[in-house]
């Protein structure tokens, strides 16, 4: 309870109990004007009625006037409530549709992730298989200058190895214009052979050029 509640209980406890030790004064019956006409009446009686009439028009008003501040308080609550309820969706909707854009957008990423590393894939693949295409045209490019190899040395009677060297030699350099500097290779020592020595170091150059 307010000091405004008990102080207006005590003010009105004492004056019932100032009414109930004079109630004969205040019933007396006495000449009483009403500026219209004179009647007699209790004046004290007249007094207390309307006094009591005042006070109990204060107390509705007084509780109207409360009454009101507690609707408004209830609808600023309520407004507060709605407005509390319409940010918390917002915030939401918001959260929601910043994490549908970052999952589109990781989608996105991992999409061109995929996809440029399909075409990364399908890129070595195919170089690959063109190194494999060019690997075999060579192979084969070797075997048929083998059997041209194997042909000439077949027609100029020397013997051609299975394997071919593991390092080649290296080629003979040459000064400039052929008058300066250069190393001459020396001939290996070729096996004795039917044919005469002077020609077979020309026909073995021959094969390998």
């Amino acid at each position: 309870m307010t000091i405004r509640t008990v102080l207006l209980v005590f003010l009105s406890a004492l004056a019932a109990l100032f009414a109930v030790v004079n109630w004969q004064a205040i019933m007396a019956v006495v000449p009483v004007n009403l500026l219209f006409t004179q009647i007699n009446a209790p004046l004290g009686l007249i007094i207390i009625v309307g006094f009591g009439a005042l006070w109990l028009f204060v107390l509705v008003w007084a509780i109207m006037q409360q009454a009101s501040v507690v609707f408004e308080l209830r609808r600023a609550y309520k407004e507060v409530h709605a407005n509390k309820t319409l940010a918390e969706n917002a915030e939401k909707s918001r959260l929601q549709e910043a994490r549908t854009a970052l999952e589109d957008a990781v989608k996105r990423v991992e999409e061109k992730m995929v996809e440029r590393a399909d075409t990364a894939a399908q890129a070595q693949s195919e170089r690959a298989a063109a190194l494999k295409s060019g690997l075999e045209g060579l192979v084969s490019e070797v075997k048929l200058l083998r059997a041209q190899v194997e042909t000439i040395a077949q027609k100029a009677e020397i013997t051609v190895p299975e394997e071919l060297p593991q390092e080649p030699a290296e080629p003979e350099k040459k000064g400039f214009f052929g008058l300066f500097g250069g190393k001459k290779e020396e001939p290996e020592a070729a096996a004795p052979a039917p044919a005469p020595a002077e020609e077979k170091p020309a026909q073995a150059e021959a094969a390998r050029q």
